[in-house]
C-alpha cells in the first residue's frame, strides 16, 4: 500500500480519480459518517440493537423491550421528533435529546440509555484511513479541512467520537453539524455556512466529499460547490456484498466496511488487475487473514515450536503467517513444507498390493498417464498404453484394448508383475526414507510442530505421519486445515491431531462441501511460482531436496494471481490497523466461523458477467435485463432491479 498507508488516499479509486481537483482546492470539506467514520456493522441502526443489549445489561432498559423492538422504537422516535420539529419551525434538524424525549417514559432511564447509545456509537465507529490520509495530506499542504454532518449529535459529541478513534482535533478547521446549525446539507444551506466562514475562498476552489448523493453532491451543487461522491462503502445492487446478504443474511458485519474499504484500493492497478485485486481484498483476504489469526491463538495456547505450511499454497500462506506472527510479536519459525499427495502417497503406504492398485482407479481427475508417471517404469513396459494416456482412470474398466482386456486389468497386470512389483516396492522404500529425512531436517529439536494447509481431507497429513512412523522418526505434529471435511473423521478416529478452522469432520458441511468439491481456483490463487512436489532426491553432499514439476502459468494468469495476492495482503494490513483501533473486534470475528466460511462460499456461487469458465468461481455479476433470470440456491430470482 502507498507508503504504508501515509498516502493511502492515492490508492482509493474513489479519491485518486479526483487527485487533480484535490491538489488545486484551497478548502476541503468532508462528510463524517460513512465517509470519515465507518462502522463495524452493516446498517447504522444496528447501533441501536447494540445500545439495547448494553442497556439491558446495565438494567436501564425495560426487559419487555427486546433489542429488535428497541431498534424500531428508536427509529420511529427519530422520525416523530423530526416531524414535530418541522411542524414547529419548518426545519427537520434535531438533537439526540429531542429524540429521547420522544421515547415513552416507561421504556426505562432515557438519559442513561442515551449515554449508552453514545458509547455504542463510539465502540462501533472507526477511522477511514484512506480519508484520514487525505486529511493529513491537506494539513501538511496548509489546506484547511472542514467537516459537515447531517446528524442529531452535537459537534462536541462527534468530535469526541473522532478523537476516541484517533483523529486529533488539530487536523480539523471547523465542524458544522445540522443539529446545531438548524440547516442541513441537502438544501445547500449548511454549505452556505461553510462559505460564510471562508469568504476569501472562491466557491470554485472548495471541494466537498461524501457518500450521500442527494445531500453531499446535489446539496453542494446548490451552493455552487464541486463535490466528489465517495462510494467506497455505499451499497451496490450488483456487488458480492449484497449477494452475501441475499444468500446468507448479515454475515460478519464487523468486517463489511473494512472489506469494502480495502476493495476500493485499486487505483494503482491496471484495468486487467483490478478485478483480481478486489477478489483478494474483499473475499479471500478476510478468510485467510482470520485463518492465520486462529493459528496464532493455537500456537500461543499450545506453545507450538514451528509451523510448516504445505506447498504449493504454503509459500503464500507462509507470507500471511509471518505478517500475523510479527504483528502479535511471535517469533515462531515458518517454513514451507514441500509435499504433495503424489510425493507422500507411496511413502505413507504400509504395503503396496492389488488393493492399493485398485484405489488408483478410484481417484478423481487422474488419467492413465498420471498413474504411469507415478512409477519407475521403463518405456518398453508402458508402450502398450500409449493410446490411452489421456483416458480418465474412472473409465479404464469400460475401455477395452485390442487384445480384449480392459485398460484397468491390463494396467493392474503390469504393476503386479513380480519384477515390476519388486522395483516399485524398492522405489517406495527409498522415497519413504528420503521424505522422512527431508521432514526431520525441518523439525525443531523439541516441541510440537503444526502443519498448515487449505484442506480438505487430511490425506497428505495422514500419509506424512504414516511415513514418519514407518521410518521410526518421532514427531509431535498437529495439522491445521483452513477447512476440514467429513473425510477427516477416520483420521481423528486413528488418533491424529487434525483440526479445522472453518469447520472439521462434517461441521458446516453445507457451505464447505461445494468448496471442497471444486477448490482449484482458490488453490491456484494461493500458489506462487513453484511446481508441484513429485518426490525427493539426495544430493552428492547427502542433502535431501524436493523434486518439483515444471511451473506452468501464462503471463496473464500470473498477473491475476499476483493481483489477488496483493489484495489479500492489503486486507491483512488494513485488518491490523482496525485491530489497533478496535482490539475487541478480533475475538468477535473469530467466533463467527460459519460467517467467515460463507464469505468464501459466496464467491463460488455468484455468477459472472462474462460467463467465462474461470468466472464461475468468482463474483462478477450478470447484468439483469428484460426478463432474464439467475439461478441462486435452487431458486429463480426474476429481474426486478
Amino acid at each position: 500500500m502507498n507508503q504504508q498507508g501515509r498516502e493511502l488516499w492515492r490508492d482509493d479509486r474513489f479519491l485518486a480519480a479526483y487527485a487533480g481537483k484535490i491538489e488545486k482546492a484551497r478548502l476541503i470539506s468532508l462528510d463524517v459518517f460513512d465517509t470519515l467514520l465507518l462502522r463495524t456493522c452493516r446498517n447504522p441502526d444496528d447501533v441501536f440493537v447494540r445500545t439495547a443489549e448494553a442497556a439491558h445489561a446495565a438494567g436501564c432498559l425495560c426487559r419487555r423491550i427486546t433489542p429488535e423492538m428497541y431498534r424500531q422504537l428508536r427509529k420511529l422516535a427519530e422520525q416523530e421528533a423530526r416531524d414535530g420539529q418541522q411542524r414547529r419551525s419548518g426545519a427537520r434538524e434535531i438533537s439526540l435529546d429531542q429524540i429521547y424525549a420522544t421515547l415513552p417514559e416507561d421504556i426505562g432511564d432515557r438519559k442513561a440509555i442515551a449515554a449508552i447509545e453514545l458509547a455504542a456509537e463510539k465502540s462501533s465507529c472507526y477511522l477511514n484511513l484512506s480519508v484520514f490520509s487525505l486529511i493529513r495530506h491537506c494539513g501538511e499542504a496548509g489546506v484547511p479541512v472542514a467537516l459537515l454532518s447531517d446528524m442529531y449529535l452535537s459537534a462536541e459529541q462527534i468530535m469526541a467520537l473522532l478523537e476516541a478513534n484517533g483523529l486529533e482535533s488539530r487536523w480539523i478547521a471547523k465542524l458544522f453539524v445540522s443539529s446545531e446549525e438548524g440547516v442541513g446539507k441537502g438544501s445547500g444551506e449548511l454549505f452556505e455556512r461553510l462559505c460564510a466562514l471562508y469568504p476569501s475562498i472562491d466557491r470554485r476552489e472548495i471541494l466537498h466529499m461524501g457518500d450521500n448523493l442527494a445531500a453531499d453532491v446535489h446539496g453542494a451543487a446548490k451552493a455552487g460547490i464541486d463535490a466528489v461522491h465517495y462510494r467506497a462503502i455505499t451499497p451496490e445492487l450488483n456487488s458480492i456484498y449484497e449477494w452475501e446478504s441475499i444468500l446468507h443474511g448479515d454475515i460478519l458485519p464487523e468486517l463489511l466496511s473494512l472489506r469494502k474499504l480495502t476493495d476500493a484500493l485499486t487505483a494503482p492497478c491496471r484495468e486487467e488487475e483490478a478485478f483480481w485485486f478486489r477478489l483478494g481484498a474483499g473475499v479471500m483476504g478476510p478468510f485467510f487473514t482470520l485463518f492465520t489469526e486462529w493459528i496464532v491463538d493455537l500456537c500461543r495456547e499450545e506453545q507450538i515450536a514451528g509451523v510448516l505450511p504445505l506447498m504449493r499454497e504454503g509459500s503464500f500462506l507462509s507470507r500471511l503467517l509471518r505478517e500475523t506472527f510479527a504483528y502479535h510479536g511471535l517469533s515462531i519459525p515458518v517454513i514451507p513444507l514441500y509435499v504433495s499427495r503424489q510425493s507422500t502417497y507411496f511413502p505413507g503406504l504400509q504395503a503396496f498390493d492389488e488393493t492399493e492398485i485398485q484405489k488408483l482407479f478410484e481417484r478423481r481427475n487422474v488419467t492413465v498417464g498420471d498413474i504411469l508417471s507415478m512409477f519407475p517404469l521403463e518405456p518398453a513396459e508402458v508402450e502398450g498404453f500409449a493410446s490411452y494416456l489421456d483416458l480418465e482412470a474412472s473409465c479404464c474398466r469400460q475401455t477395452v484394448m485390442a487384445d480384449g482386456v480392459n485398460v484397468e486389468q491390463a494396467l493392474s497386470d503390469l504393476l503386479t508383475r513380480p519384477p515390476v512389483l519388486t522395483k516399485i516396492r524398492s522405489f517406495i522404500a527409498r522415497q519413504r526414507q528420503l521424505l522422512a529425512r527431508y521432514v526431520s531436517g525441518l523439525l525443531p529439536a523439541e516441541g510440537k510442530v503444526a502443519t498448515v494447509d487449505l484442506g480438505f481431507r487430511g490425506s497428505i497429513q495422514s500419509s506424512l505421519e504414516s511415513a514418519l512412523a514407518l521410518e521410526n522418526c518421532p514427531a509431535d505434529l498437529c495439522h491445521l486445515l483452513a477447512m476440514g471435511t467429513e473425510a477427516v473423521t477416520p483420521h481423528l478416529l486413528k488418533g491424529m491431531d487434525i483440526r479445522g478452522f472453518a469447520g472439521n469432520a462434517g461441521e458446516n458441511a453445507d457451505l464447505m462441501t461445494p468448496i471442497a468439491r471444486s477448490p482449484q481456483t482458490i488453490e491456484e490463487l494461493l500458489m506462487e511460482g513453484v511446481g508441484s512436489t513429485l518426490g525427493y532426491e539426495e544430493s552428492p553432499q547427502g542433502q535431501v531436496y524436493p523434486v518439483l514439476s515444471e511451473y506452468r502459468c501464462s503471463a496473464e494468469e500470473q498477473l491475476q494471481k499476483d493481483a489477488c495476492q496483493r489484495g489479500m495482503l492489503a486486507f491483512q494490513q488494513m485488518w491490523f490497523k482496525l485491530c489497533a483501533q478496535k482490539p475487541d473486534i478480533r475475538n468477535k470475528a473469530l467466533t463467527k466461523k460459519r460467517d467467515i466460511l460463507a464469505i468464501l462460499r459466496v464467491c463460488l456461487k455468484t455468477p459472472s458477467r462474462e460467463g467465462k469458465k474461470q468466472d464461475v468461481f468468482i463474483w462478477k455479476l450478470v447484468e439483469f435485463k428484460g426478463n432474464s433470470t439467475l439461478r441462486v440456491e435452487g431458486y429463480r430470482y426474476k429481474d426486478c432491479l
